[in-house]
């Protein structure tokens, strides 16, 4: 996303965070006078375009290319739903 392009990461991140429509501000972490400057240069920078966009959506498809475990629940989440609210039909 940034190669060739005078962007940092983070700066992409914020115009992405920002091409949504009802995102009007960010507050990004911010940890040094670097970082500072960093994001404040952001609104300078072009908007992501269409092929940023979609290159995004791809690699979002495909997890960032991270393989990882699937989660792992204790229990069923749906069963103590289930008896959640079978206790709640007895008490009321």
């Amino acid at each position: 996303m940034t190669e060739g392009r005078d962007q940092t990461l983070g700066q992409a991140a914020l115009k992405f965070i920002l091409s949504e429509p009802s995102v009007i501000t960010t507050l990004p972490n911010i940890y040094n006078v670097e970082q500072i400057n960093e994001f404040a240069g952001t609104s300078d920078l072009p908007d992501l375009t269409d092929a940023d966009m979609q290159k995004i959506a791809e690699l979002k498809a495909i997890n960032f290319g991270v393989e990882e475990e699937p989660m792992k629940m204790k229990g069923d989440p749906m069963s103590s739903l289930e008896a959640w609210e079978e206790k709640l039909k007895v008490t009321s």
